[in-house]
């Protein structure tokens, strides 16, 4: 299973390439980045980096995690903004006769109302 943690914290690190501002932009310590950014290689069974003489330089693969990572932290942040503004919700649907909606249903429906993310439609059998 992929640590989606892991994955963040090597996004982070490309953007700096160098362990310690990147574990200061997390604020975590450059000792535990490198040891998470050493778990994720090994989970996904690559090389994420290289160094170059005094230089860091991602691999192949890592560029790919990269590219993968930044992805997956765009969808989630795409997903969570859906969540909150309550986009893209499928109305509830109430069926019920106009007595029910009255004498029944009426508390209930102003209850959720005052409180859902979705929209309530009612409908009446015609």
């Amino acid at each position: 299973m992929l640590n989606l943690d892991w994955l963040g914290a090597f996004v982070v690190f490309t953007e700096h390439l160098n362990f310690t501002r990147a574990a200061r932009a997390l604020h975590v310590s450059q000792p535990a980045l490198h040891a998470q950014i050493g778990k994720l290689g090994e989970a996904l069974g690559v090389t994420l980096y290289q160094r170059r003489g005094q230089r860091l330089e991602l691999t192949a693969d890592g560029k790919r995690v990269a590219a993968f990572g930044r992805e997956v932290g765009e969808r989630t942040r795409s997903f969570l903004g859906v969540l909150r503004r309550g986009e893209s919700r499928e109305p509830v649907v109430l069926c019920a006769g106009e007595g029910s909606y009255l004498y029944l249903l009426g508390e209930g429906i102003r209850a959720f109302s005052a409180r859902a993310a979705a929209p309530l439609r009612l409908l009446t059998p015609t």
